[in-house]
């Protein structure tokens, strides 16, 4: 145990804490800290409590918490928290792409959040305790999943409790908008949590436009403008003398993705396993297309199996070949074979399945699902490979976010992005063109 609260501490210098590997309990409390980043308290691999409540932190850099597998308890209440990122409370990263997190308790009351991403609890399947009251919550439709999140995890939220009466007393209530202050946000129903659309009232204006009519104009273009997990190759073919050559990109994981991960031996070591199921998007020509149709066209009920053989050292990205393996409740069998690259090249595991998705195949591109089985050794944070480097957020609880213009004024629009380094911001008009942060349009 280290008692370090009630001090004037504005910093910690990187590495302060890194050789205390049996600390169990941290207390940073009542401090002056404003920030959070990896370097903090990296080498804890023991610790199980971190106190880091009533300081001035007003951002908390993703990943800050990756490599502390044995943290149960995360107290922040009373900071300046406005904005977290979506990693923020990751302790187990693998590949940099799956997460999870050890976090039982997590305490966020009393800060400045306006409102969450819902990639921030996503991961914490473990938590038992949230509390967010305190906070000056912006109740509209991006809050709506926290309702559905409150229901899947029923009990979960916790309210603050009346010291004199024992009930519960501070909950989570809304500050904005108007009708719905003092509110309580899990009381609500989620038509109740709405986003007003843009609007222009003008004599001028030539006509009504349906492109703000989804109350959400966000959700369907975000992963539109992902990059794709990976580019994944197949040179397959069967005993019926079919051949195919296709390139596909690899989508990000889907929902029933799943990981688990346990400590071995020594704490600052894990095992973790990963069930991956994605989709595979070719982009594809009709002949292409008619040459993978004879290859996969069997397997759209049941999946293919293909098992890894020889790697093969003649080619510039990672190349193994695979064959096909029995299975009991596939009633078909083709001997496909052949060869898969694959970047990043942890995607050629030991067996692989492939699977016709004929609701997703149009006749300009093919999709095919994917899965496939992981397991890796993790000490500390990991390796290169594991640990996520670059990150980008963009502010959203700052002021100036709802803006009212008059006719021949001009305005301007500000994004505020929090990162790792440098990235390019790009505006999204309602007609989906793009423009840079440098454009100005009357």
């Amino acid at each position: 145990m280290l008692m370090l609260h009630g001090n004037d501490i504005s910093s910690v210098s990187s590495g302060s804490f890194y050789h205390l590997r049996s600390l169990q309990i941290l207390k940073l409390s009542y401090n002056k800290l404003k920030r959070v980043d990896p370097s903090l308290f990296e080498g804890l691999t023991s610790l199980v409590r971190l106190h880091l409540d009533h300081n001035l932190i007003d951002f908390i850099e993703p990943f800050s918490f990756n490599g502390l597998t044995s943290l149960k308890l995360l107290q922040l209440e009373g900071n300046r928290l406005q904005d977290l990122h979506p990693h923020t409370f990751i302790t187990v990263s693998v590949l940099g792409t799956f997460w999870s997190s050890g976090l039982r308790h997590l305490h966020l009351a009393d800060n400045q959040l306006e409102y969450l991403l819902p990639g921030t609890l996503q991961h914490l399947d473990r938590l038992e305790v949230l509390s967010l009251h305190g906070n000056p919550w912006a109740c509209d439709c991006h809050l709506r999943w926290l309702l559905e999140w409150d229901k899947n995890h029923e009990g979960v939220i916790k309210c603050k409790k009346d010291r004199d009466s024992g009930d519960a007393g501070k909950c989570v209530a809304c500050a904005s908008p108007k009708p719905l202050n003092n509110s309580q946000i899990l009381e609500l129903s989620t038509n109740q949590l709405t986003c007003d659309q843009p609007s222009l009232q003008s004599p001028l204006k030539i006509g009504e436009s349906s492109m703000w009519e989804d109350q959400e104009p966000d959700a369907p273009y975000i992963k539109d403008l992902e990059r794709p997990l990976g580019h994944l190759t197949f040179i397959l073919s069967d005993s019926h003398g079919n051949r195919a050559h296709v390139a596909c990109n690899v989508t990000h994981p889907v929902e029933d993705t799943s990981m688990v991960w346990e400590p071995v031996r020594r704490k600052d070591e894990i095992v973790a396993n990963v069930t991956l199921r994605t989709f595979l998007e070719c982009e594809i020509d009709r002949d292409a297309l008619q040459n993978m149709w004879r290859l996969v066209a069997y397997y759209y009920e049941t999946p293919a199996i293909l098992e890894r053989g020889t790697r093969l050292g003649n080619s510039s990205k990672v190349t193994f070949q695979y064959s096909q393996a029995t299975h009991e409740e596939s009633p078909y069998f083709t001997e496909l074979k052949g060869h898969l690259m694959a970047e990043p090249a942890w995607l050629l595991q030991p067996r692989v399945t492939l699977q016709l998705n004929r609701r997703k195949t149009t006749t300009k591109k093919l999709v095919l699902n994917f899965s496939t089985f992981i397991s890796k050794h993790i000490i500390g944070r990991g390796d290169e490979e594991d640990v996520v480097s670059s990150w980008a957020m963009i502010q959203r609880g700052v002021p100036g976010r709802i803006q009212s213009v008059l006719e021949h004024s001009e305005v301007s629009l500000d994004c505020s992005v929090l990162s790792s380094g440098h990235h390019p911001v790009e505006w999204m008009l309602p007609d989906l063109t793009t423009v840079d942060q440098t454009d100005s349009r009357k």
